[in-house]
């Protein structure tokens, strides 16, 4: 009896200490291969201050490798265990959810005794619901509606960058009913001033400073400050004589000695002045598990490609990145303008000029109207042979579709191409409107560069299947190429539209990298263009009688 009032006792006072996620984590969960057993942040001493953060908006820009998915895990289940409070954890695809939800969740808690009856034995992949009445919601990013029907007080966004675009917003719409909130998101960047780096800059912008153990002074790991980087290719022998130093005194930080110069490392914000959002940036020059040899390897592999590059720094630097001609410039731009003419001035007299209209559809429709010309016979190569010349660049107000037939007219428009969604009914109507001479368009994977799928619906209206990647190449690369002309005195949203887009480097579902474009502002004018170039496509085959593919002059 005394032996089991002790024990009662113990594991009273035990519990009671339990006030914050990372004291909780240590005594409650048990951790998988290969830091096999209770939960330690020794190797990880940056999660801490983070993961007991309590409310408001929490925001970690980081390398691979650094532990934060478990981190977020593990703030998950303190706050429908610990607190019992709902918490909505999102990622970027329902497949990546139903894995996160059967692997790591499940596992974690099947190791951890404390967990084991956390709970309720019916639960689903997408809801774990506590013995308590506590709810874990695990959503993928793309069905809006899965997050829009889920009201809680804790979220947490995992691989930010990759979630479908509206996905901040719509988590952060589910907390505003709250009174105390709390959005941790999370994630590896891609491009600057975007996603998680456009975050990153919203709050408090910390980073890991530690005193050098040789000269006392507080220094944080930066890329190439803080590294002796030594042979001249991936796999060179000399790189193994490459470490970590001190960029005050100069002296090596040992690797096998990184627990210790980093257990007394605190985050020191860059700024000061930003209530409620703390953001965090951490690379993989502080993991225990990644020597500065293989950082070294990684940098010399960077210099030789672009997906080199943008590895290197995404997952080791946790930075974002631009590869050289990844995107348009003002300059680049500015090299195709033509003072000789106006927006708007070339109205033509009758239909023989190859004209063509491409309209994305948003809060307005934004039309971009280019003429085609051709400097030698297009023969088999017509994209590769034509100019595209922009005649009007016009933002038509979302409610007034009447003006698109007048478009229609006005500029002769041998074929239009407009956006399938998200106005389908009013999209159809207008293509309805001018049979032959329009067609609807929907960006699809799978389709492959060098091929437009058509399929026609009930009313013999067709839908034009195409790949968003290889038509954004080709209406922006004749940018590169100087085979457009846009009028000097073009608009500047419309500049600043054909800049957004940027071309960077994805996994498909086979590990294998595609290219994909994301825009880090508004992009319709750019959309629009490729819409165009589409309907070039369309116009060429019904005036020559032959099928041209966009892949066939690349």
């Amino acid at each position: 009896m005394k032996f089991n009032l002790s024990d009662r006792v113990r594991k009273q006072l035990i519990e009671s200490s339990l006030t914050n996620c990372t004291r909780w984590a240590e005594h409650k969960i048990h951790m998988p291969h290969p830091f096999a057993g209770k939960m330690s942040f020794d190797r990880f001493p940056w999660q801490k201050e983070i993961l007991n953060i309590e409310e408001g908006i929490v925001t970690v820009k980081k390398a691979a490798q650094i532990g934060f998915s478990v981190a977020g895990l593990v703030r998950a289940l303190y706050v429908v265990g610990e607190s019992v409070n709902d918490v909505l954890y999102v990622l970027p695809t329902q497949g990546l959810a139903g894995d996160f939800s059967k692997g790591r969740l499940d596992a974690l808690v099947d190791l951890s005794p404390h967990l084991k009856d956390l709970f309720i034995k019916t639960n689903s992949v997408g809801l774990k619901v506590t013995k308590q009445r506590a709810n874990l919601y695990i959503r993928g990013s793309v069905s809006s509606r899965g997050l829009v029907s889920v009201p809680v007080s804790s979220a947490i966004i995992d691989e930010y960058d990759r979630c479908a675009d509206n996905t901040y917003d719509l988590v952060t719409e589910r907390l505003s009913g709250q009174l105390s909130k709390y959005l941790f998101s999370l994630s590896t960047p891609t491009l600057p001033e975007f996603g998680i780096d456009k975050q990153f800059k919203n709050g408090t912008m910390e980073e890991f400073f530690f005193p050098c153990p040789s000269c006392n002074k507080h220094i944080t790991l930066r890329w190439p400050d803080n590294v002796v980087i030594t042979g001249e290719y991936p796999g060179d022998p000399d790189t193994e004589r490459s470490y970590y130093k001190c960029n005050e005194c100069g002296m090596e930080l040992p690797h096998a000695d990184k627990m210790d110069w980093l257990s007394e490392a605190a985050w020191v914000p860059a700024r000061n002045n930003v209530q409620g959002h703390r953001s965090f940036h951490i690379n993989q020059m502080f993991s225990t598990t990644v020597t500065p040899q293989e950082m070294v390897n990684a940098f010399h592999k960077s210099q030789m490609s672009d997906l080199a590059a943008i590895e290197f720094q995404n997952q080791k630097m946790g930075e974002p990145h631009i590869s050289e001609g990844a995107r348009l410039t003002d300059a680049i731009v500015a090299e195709n303008y033509d003072r000789t003419y106006k927006i708007g001035d070339e109205r033509p007299d009758d239909s023989s000029r190859m004209i063509c209209m491409g309209i994305d559809v948003g809060t307005f429709l934004d039309c971009w109207i280019a003429e085609f010309t051709y400097e030698r016979d297009p023969g088999n190569m017509p994209y590769e042979n034509s100019r595209m010349r922009l005649l009007q660049a016009i933002r038509v107000p979302q409610d007034d579709w009447n003006q698109l037939p007048n478009l229609m007219r006005e500029w002769q428009v041998r074929h239009a191409c407009i956006d399938f969604q998200p106005d389908t009914v009013n999209a159809r109507r207008f293509c309805r409107s001018f049979k032959g001479f329009s067609s609807m368009v929907a960006y699809r994977r799978g389709t492959v560069g060098n091929e437009i799928k058509e399929t026609t619906d009930e009313q013999g209206v067709p839908c034009l299947t195409v790949d968003r990647t290889s038509f954004l190449d080709m209406v922006l690369g004749r940018f590169h190429k100087n085979k457009v002309t846009i009028p000097s005195n073009t608009q500047g949203i419309v500049r600043e539209h054909l800049k957004a887009p940027i071309r960077t480097y994805e996994m498909d579902e086979m590990g294998m990298p595609r290219g994909v474009y994301k825009s880090i502002a508004d992009d319709h004018f750019a959309h629009a263009a490729a819409y165009c170039e589409i309907a070039h496509f369309r116009a060429y085959c019904q005036s020559t009688g032959r099928s041209i593919k966009p892949g066939e002059s690349l």
